[in-house]
């Protein structure tokens, strides 16, 4: 039986899961998880590494299995631009949806 909350740590390769995951991995207290699109750049770290790319939804099941907490901090760069269909796209970092943007975010 665990006695430790696993935490998934999203964009571990990144700006701020990078910074996230050593002083979380030092607390002790928990179980630190590094999710990353490039597993192998988060292997520094000492920790359990797993696959999870926001595109690629058949990653997230097996990335979230066991997983109490989740850290997610994503750089929100948006903009519209016309797709190869001729529609436009709302395009944020991590994935992309079509139709209109979100609540609180203009063109």
């Amino acid at each position: 039986m665990r006695t430790k909350a696993r935490v998934l740590v999203m964009g571990a390769t990144g700006q701020v899961g990078g910074a996230l995951v050593p002083l979380l991995a030092r607390e002790g207290h928990i179980e630190v998880v590094a999710a990353a699109r490039a597993p192998g750049k988060a292997e520094q770290f000492g920790v359990p590494i797993v696959h999870l790319d926001l595109d690629k939804i058949e990653t997230f099941a097996p990335a979230l299995e066991g997983v109490d907490r989740i850290f997610m901090a994503t750089g929100l760069h948006h903009r519209y631009a016309p797709s190869e269909q001729g529609s436009r796209e709302y395009r944020q970092k991590g994935w992309c949806t079509t139709d209109r943007p979100p609540r609180g975010v203009r063109r």
